[in-house]
């Protein structure tokens, strides 16, 4: 299943709307590489800058983002069952869902 490659995560939706907003993120390698092969940002000596293109999807995301703050909340997990040392029970794994 091939993957969308101008499809952006919450977490690089994240650091471009905190260049947008001036902030200096941390940025890896791969991200600044990816964010630069998108056209969305320009590396130079001053560090990250958005492009027009970069703003233009930044502000186009947010309202995507509120849209998926309105979703029904993730079931969190229950720590583990554990002993009066604080050690795990035995024989209650944990499925992956």
């Amino acid at each position: 299943m091939p993957l969308d490659p101008t499809r952006l995560s919450p977490h690089e939706l994240l650091i471009l709307q905190a260049l947008a907003r001036g902030q200096r993120p941390t940025v890896t390698s791969k991200h600044r590489t990816r964010y630069e092969l998108l056209g969305l940002v320009r590396d130079g000596p001053a560090g990250l800058q958005l492009t027009a293109e970069g703003l233009r999807r930044t502000q186009e995301m947010a309202a995507t983002v509120v849209e998926l703050e309105k979703a029904p909340p993730v079931r969190e997990q229950r720590p583990p069952a554990r002993d009066a040392m604080g050690r795990r029970k035995r024989r209650r794994h944990t499925q992956p869902v």
